[in-house]
């Protein structure tokens, strides 16, 4: 009997996978593991439980659209955290996540109520790309401080990006929480060889079954492929703009060289007129002084004529 091909392993990396893996209600106890791990919580800031606000609810056809944007949650203190899975960079990235967690700050206060009501934001951004080229380590942690001194104008406001691509580490170094979750985010369904290390954590481990889980959904599937399919086009488009650009780019090159030797060639024939000038008039016997003032050489220019 025929056995059916193995299908490929869901990528945790691909938006639609991630938020199926930590928007649900269900598996909320993953996503406070994650970001106990990213952000670094330990003792009273440690996170006991979080709820989504922006749950995802069990699709039943792929017809229906993960339209979630990004996980928005709030901690046991009512610390808000808005988490966010990213495959590729754009123009403006930065921005457009801070204008993400700045909405979410704002959205917290009704019309009337106090300041004082407002809580902390935290982004947490997962990057499938290299966000800031030329430094070092995977891991970043912004704030609003005084650039000298340091001081904290608020702590209101967090941003932690991850980039992926510059994790280079794998089983069976020793890991940590953090090293844990980037670990499974890029290895996926690999990391099932590895279960019954003594760090894996219960809530690592459960998140290594629900992928496994996912792996056999046919509306999870479709929509993966759909995906897969969309960040395939943004691809090709990326590159076909790179050689317009490219190609444009030498076009416009060429006709401003163009352009600067036509100047430079007229500017020296100018020069050369003045001197033709210059040489006639000190032939007829006018002075050098009048001749600069005439034809605007400089006397070492005048000096220099045969």
């Amino acid at each position: 009997m025929d056995k059916r091909p193995e299908l490929p392993h869901l990528d945790p990396k691909i938006d639609v996978v991630f938020k199926a893996l930590f928007g649900r209600p269900k598996n909320s106890d993953l996503l406070t593991s994650l970001l106990n791990g990213i952000l670094e919580l330990e003792g009273s800031d440690r996170l006991v439980s979080v709820d989504i606000l922006s749950p995802l609810s069990e699709l039943e056809s792929s017809d229906e659209k993960l339209c979630v944007l990004d996980l928005s949650v709030c901690d046991q203190q009512g610390r808000r955290y808005v988490v966010e899975m990213q495959c590729r960079n754009h123009k403006a990235f930065p921005e457009r996540m801070l204008y993400y967690g700045t909405r979410r700050y704002g959205e917290q206060l009704r019309s009337g109520e106090a300041y004082s009501l407002l809580r902390p934001v935290v982004l947490v951004i997962f990057t499938d790309f290299v966000l800031f080229a030329g430094v070092e380590g995977w891991r970043h942690e912004f704030a609003l401080r005084e650039k000298q001194s340091s001081l904290v104008f608020s702590p209101h406001l967090k941003i932690v990006v991850v980039e992926l691509p510059k994790f280079c580490m794998k089983p069976p170094q020793a890991f940590g929480l953090a090293e844990s979750w980037v670990c499974f985010l890029k290895e996926g369904q690999a990391m099932t060889k590895i279960v019954d290390e003594p760090w894996v954590t219960p809530a690592l481990r459960k998140a290594m079954e629900e992928l496994e889980r996912l792996q056999g959904d046919h509306v999870m599937r479709e929509l993966y492929e759909a995906r897969l399919r969309q960040v395939q086009i943004w691809a090709t488009e990326l590159e076909g703009s790179y050689e317009e650009g490219r190609e444009e780019g030498l076009e416009e090159g060429l006709e401003k060289g163009l352009e600067k030797g036509l100047e430079k060639g007229l500017e020296k024939g100018e020069r050369q007129a003045r001197r033709l000038v210059a040489k006639r008039l000190r032939a007829e016997g006018e002075g050098d002084e009048r001749i600069a003032r005439l034809t605007g050489l400089t006397a070492e220019e005048i000096a220099s004529l045969s």
